[in-house]
């Protein structure tokens, strides 16, 4: 079952990694997690269709072999050597079967600081880093993952924590870095990569702001041009440089100043300053999938 799809018939659905606890929760497997819905919005009916829908996925239990997932998943204590530590997640958008066991030996060559790695579902596994001078950014393990989607024909995301000190108590860390993954997974992003500062902006808004007629108001006006969005996260990615702008998006620099020219006589912005630009991106996080459905 889509995700995607389902948001436009229940909009407070969410996807996570495991099924919900809370028993005002209904959930049930979906392709890449589980999809979590209020049940004071659903019906005893909708909840059988639901369910009968769903896709059977294998719940991969590792916690016996497995120390952090004992700690994450089960919040029990472990052992933590002294050290700064990361979770990076993994989800996979695929039908077929992924070889874990093969993926995880490939993995562990390709990173070899790693303390503890395993599948919680087909679907989805852990990684648990510890820092050292060879840990890779969060651009240089969108690339290594890239390499093995090629040669596992599989296609991933991956959200990339940062390192933590073992002081820390880490699977109440992993509760907010789980939910953050859940929604870059629920997004239109095309980025196959993402941490926290790639995400916070829109993770922390959408909510606060969904409700919002002003701002949706103001995004349906001036994003009309479906060439806007990209072209002001660009400009906004590039800290409002124009040349780089128009070099990464292969456009000449005298037809993107024209468009912005333009686009700031409608909205009377000044897209220099960057309390401005950075409207422009809060209002395309938050709207722009509205806006242009």
């Amino acid at each position: 079952m889509d995700f995607n799809e389902l948001l436009s018939i229940y909009p407070n659905a969410s996807l996570h990694a495991l099924p919900a606890s809370e028993p005002m929760l209904f959930s049930f497997p979906a392709k890449t997690g589980y999809i979590w819905i209020p049940k004071a919005q659903l019906s005893v009916t909708e909840m059988h269709l639901l369910q009968h829908l769903a896709e059977e996925r294998s719940l991969i239990h590792e916690g016996d072999t497995h120390p952090w997932y004992r700690l994450l998943l089960l919040q029990k204590p472990i052992a933590i050597t002294e050290g700064n530590y990361r979770i990076i997640q993994i989800a996979w958008n695929q039908t077929q079967q992924l070889d874990s066991t093969s993926w995880l030996e490939e993995i562990r060559i390709m990173m070899p600081q790693l303390v503890d790695a395993f599948f919680v579902t087909d679907q989805y596994a852990i990684l648990i880093e510890k820092q050292d001078a060879h840990s890779f950014s969060t651009n240089e393990l969108a690339g290594l993952f890239l390499a093995l989607d090629g040669d596992f024909d599989s296609y991933s995301r991956i959200y990339v924590g940062y390192f933590h000190p073992s002081t820390v108590t880490f699977y109440k860390i992993f509760a907010e870095e789980e939910a953050i993954f859940s929604f870059f997974q629920s997004t239109r992003r095309q980025e196959a990569a993402s941490d926290l500062a790639m995400l916070l902006v829109s993770y922390c808004t959408k909510q606060a702001l969904a409700s919002s007629y002003l701002l949706h108001a103001l995004a349906a006006h001036w994003f009309s041009d479906s060439d806007l969005p990209l072209i002001l996260t660009t400009l906004w990615d590039n800290q409002g440089n124009i040349s780089s702008t128009a070099k990464e998006l292969f456009m000449h620099r005298n037809t993107l100043q024209y468009k912005l020219d333009k686009f700031q006589q409608t909205s009377l912005l000044n897209l220099k300053e960057t309390n401005q630009l950075f409207l422009c991106q809060l209002l395309i996080e938050n709207f722009i999938d509205t806006v242009v459905s």
